[in-house]
């Protein structure tokens, strides 16, 4: 198997581990997101967590 990065999107930071699918399942445990269910993007806990709240305030308008 590859040694896997997954980098989120919006702040750079990294994730590393083996294997995609492998890599993935552990990130998402750790709270990492596709924004938009586009599977290309990736979102770390603290990135999606702000895209979360800014989307709950563009709902409320």
């Amino acid at each position: 198997m590859k040694q896997t990065c997954i980098i989120c999107d919006k702040c750079r930071s990294r994730i590393y581990g083996v294997g995609y699918s492998t890599m993935w399942s552990k990130a998402k445990r750790r709270g990492w997101t596709h924004p938009n269910d586009d599977h290309r993007r990736h979102l770390c806990p603290r990135c999606s967590a702000g895209e979360a709240a800014q989307k709950e305030e563009d709902h409320a308008r």
